[in-house]
Order: structure tokens, then sequence, then C-alpha cells
């Protein structure tokens, strides 16, 4: 149900069948292309960013360099929990 007060505006368009199917498409499209970038990752040998390991390796690469760091528990590169 619409309700249209004031100005007279164009209706938005309905969808169509071949819309949903278009949608349908794309989201396949969206995670073929997810899995080639996880795919590509893999091949190259990097860590995927933001990831525990690559935290990790970056926390040693600061050790070397003679950097003060914060010290390696069972919580490093884990995700917080939603908050309210």
């Amino acid at each position: 149900m619409v309700l249209n007060v004031g100005v007279v505006r164009s209706l938005p368009r309905a969808m169509t069948s071949d819309e949903a199917t278009n949608e349908t498409v794309t989201m396949v499209e969206q995670r073929r292309r997810a899995l080639n970038k996880l795919r590509d990752v893999r091949k190259s040998g990097k860590c995927p960013k933001k990831s525990a390991a690559w935290i990790k390796r970056k926390k040693d690469l600061a050790r070397r360099r003679g950097k003060d760091v914060a010290h390696d528990s069972k919580f490093t590169g884990r995700s917080r929990g939603p908050r309210f």
C-alpha cells in the first residue's frame, strides 16, 4: 500500500521475474569472485589481512626491528563479540 501526500511522484516499478533472476545471478557472481580471491590468496602464500596469522607475522616483524610489542596471547587476532 502506498500513500502519497502532497507532491505527486512517480511510483516505483514492480519487480518482475526477470529482475529476480538477475539478482540471483549477481549473488552467484559475487560468491564466485570471493572464492577466486580466496584461492588467489592461498596461491600467493600470503596471509589474509587482519587474520590472526597476519597479526602474528606483523608482531614478529616489529620485534625483529626492535620495537616494543604486546605479548601474544590466546586472544590475539580474535574478533570481539557483538555489542548491544
